[in-house]
């Protein structure tokens, strides 16, 4: 390679992979982890929470943690139905492990109590997650308006490139109300049993045959739908005194929002700088909108909100405000770009430091070196699978001041050889190299087997922390590819010494001032044993005190540092009697709080649910509570 025009093109390979692999390769906030979970959906109408926890929950979750992989169960118990929650351990096959939990519900089917509605087994995939919710609040626009505006703006924005599981959150969806009337119930003999059959054959719309007619043939379609107040009105739901008694002449029927048992408002805090409602908290409905699996959440975020702010004029009217209440992709953007900024910095501080260390031309090649090896190992991460996100970025900055070990040390044995004059170059060039070549393949992989056992750690901080295994033992080999091919070449190139017997800079590197420190240190201990074993005393028992720290709580052992995140969630549970009136009106002092805070810029109040779900409640089940507590 020290000659050859094939260095040129690795050069010219390595600038291009690595640009499009940093341009083409997802970015993320964190890395992907595969978690394997499911919902055990349970209904058994009639039954209490308590008989539904004795008879369903606590059977089902006896029946699961037998079973092999499963880490933890999470039950609810509510009116008619139960819901059991199964979190598989972190690094299970997703698919086998959901093939194994319907195998073993199935299996133990003839254990559920008679009158118990089959189980439905729902699958969680943390892709589901939202990484955007567009809030869409008014003053004057009710929330069952807010949701139709919502169901719109959501056709559209779930169209777009990349985006998966999207739904609406808050708002009272459109239905049919039917008030019956006790007293013209009983004047006409009407039962409620009469009135739920008629209505559950009556809704039905069958196929019953085909018509052929003139070569073409039609499909006939027996009964039909309800589609509206006037249709569900003129049925006829018995006879009294050899007449039809319709539906309306008992009931009263209204076509419009559902009854009030979930609210969701929008309230903008002290720090909000768009249009402000007249209203502390106004009636509001979120669209929460996921990204597929694999796909870059931060074109994924651009993309749906240019798609919104094309659709925004016909869709959305002027009295309906829109803001952005989770930015998932943003915020990974920001996490990565401040990363880069630090690389930048690491990267400026070791230039700096080699060209004090080394001379200007020996440091310009050696940094020429550090963008081939950073682009090298982000192409091999594309190919590989893995995401641009913080842990990555941070493997990167930690091998950094590993990876130019190599190059350096070739670098300085080049020059020493140099240093001492030569005519052939290029064999000076090559003896330097197979000089030090086994002590420097020695340390490279002693530094690589250092990170590999990373990879066997268990639990969600294996594959949390799984891109530092990859990332730094890759960025070292690679570094010691490009050591033994385009440093050599890029030496014999442009590395300049004086051709005398002896350097200078030999000569002052031989005499500096930290040398002669340490050969004064060194032949202390080595004169008496005494001092070397005092020497090894005091490293011997400086070490046991640093593994003292975390015993005495002086130093926290922590994986990660917590994260500066920019949103938090407030959790109401109050009494199960309380009512959705009284759970409000703790929200809303929970709100005024909230709202006089300096730094907070909005913020979204949801009662009788959960709200927006995140990665922490799909796992344990708290985004399927519901109530009015």
């Amino acid at each position: 390679f020290i000659d050859s025009r094939l260095t040129i093109l690795i050069i010219v390979f390595a600038f291009l992979a690595g640009i499009t692999a940093f341009l083409i390769t997802p970015r993320e906030e964190n890395p992907q982890i595969v978690v394997p979970a499911a919902n055990i959906i349970v209904a058994k109408p009639g039954a209490s929470p308590d008989e539904v926890e004795q008879l369903i929950i606590k059977p089902l979750e006896s029946i699961l943690q037998g079973m092999r992989g499963v880490e933890h169960t999470y039950g609810i118990a509510t009116d008619s139905m139960g819901v059991v929650t199964v979190q598989f351990k972190v690094g299970e096959d997703k698919e086998d492990s959901l093939v194994k939990l319907y195998d073993h519900i199935m299996s133990n089917i003839d254990r559920i109590p008679p009158g118990t509605e089959q189980p439905l087994i729902k699958p969680v995939d943390v892709d589901n997650v939202p990484i955007l919710t567009i809030s869409l609040s008014s003053d004057t626009v009710d929330d069952g308006e807010l949701r139709n505006i919502g169901n719109r703006v959501m056709e559209v924005l779930r169209r777009v490139d990349g985006t998966s599981v999207s739904y609406l959150h808050g708002g009272r969806p459109r239905t049919i109300n039917v008030e019956l009337d006790l007293k013209r119930m009983k004047s006409f003999s009407v039962s409620l049993s009469q009135i739920t059959d008629i209505l559950d054959s009556t809704n039905v719309r069958s196929s019953t045959g085909t018509l052929v007619s003139q070569n073409t043939v039609k499909r006939v379609r027996a009964g039909g739908m309800l589609n509206n107040a006037d249709e569900l009105g003129k049925l006829v739901v018995a006879l009294y005194k050899h007449k039809p008694v319709y539906l309306s002449d008992i009931a009263t029927i209204t076509d419009g929002p559902a009854e009030i048992t979930v609210q969701h408002r929008f309230a903008a805090g002290a720090a909000f700088s768009g249009k402000r409602p007249l209203n502390y908290e106004t009636p509001a409905v979120s669209i929460a909108i996921a990204k597929r699996s694999g796909s870059n959440a931060v074109t994924v975020a651009e993309d749906v909100l240019e798609k919104l702010d094309e659709v925004r004029d016909q869709l959305i009217p002027a009295n309906v405000n829109v803001n952005i209440t989770r930015n998932d992709g943003a915020r990974a953007d920001d996490a990565v770009n401040v990363l880069l900024e630090h690389l930048a910095i690491a990267i400026a501080t070791v230039v700096l430091l080699l060209i004090f260390s080394l001379g200007w031309r020996a440091a310009a090649i050696v940094t020429m070196t550090i963008p081939l090896i950073l682009f090298i190992t982000l192409a091999i991460g594309y190919v590989s699978g893995q995401s641009i996100n913080r842990i990555t970025l941070f493997a990167l900055i930690l091998s950094l001041g590993l990876l130019v070990d190599d190059s350096i040390v070739v670098m300085e044995n080049i020059f020493r050889h140099y240093s001492h004059g030569t005519k052939d170059r290029i064999q000076s060039a090559v003896l330097a190299v197979n000089e030090i070549g086994r002590p420097t393949n020695l340390a490279t992989f002693s530094v690589i087997l250092a990170f590999l056992p990373m990879f066997w750690v268990t639990g969600m901080m294996g594959p949390y922390m799984a891109p530092i295994p990859f990332y730094v033992p890759v960025a070292m080999i690679v570094s010691l590819a490009i050591a033994y091919t385009v440093a050599p070449w890029a030496a014999n190139k442009w590395l300049k010494t004086a051709a005398t017997g002896t350097s200078k800079h030999e000569t002052d590197h031989s005499n500096g001032l930290l040398e002669r420190a340490y050969g004064a240190i060194f032949k202390k201990l080595a004169a008496k044993p005494l001092n070397r074993r005092l020497f090894l005393l005091a490293v011997v028992g400086l070490l046991l005190a640093v593994f003292l720290l975390p015993v005495y709580d002086q130093v926290k052992f922590k994986m990660l540092p917590k994260n500066n995140t920019n949103t938090f969630n407030i959790t109401i549970d109050m009494p199960e009697s309380s009512s959705l009136e009284s759970t409000d009106m703790i929200a809303r002092e929970v709100g005024d709080i909230v709202r006089a805070n300096p730094h907070v810029i909005n913020y979204e109040t949801t009662i009788g649910k959960s709200g927006v779900a995140d990665f922490n409640g799909l796992l344990r089940g708290s985004g399927l509570n519901k109530g009015a507590h």
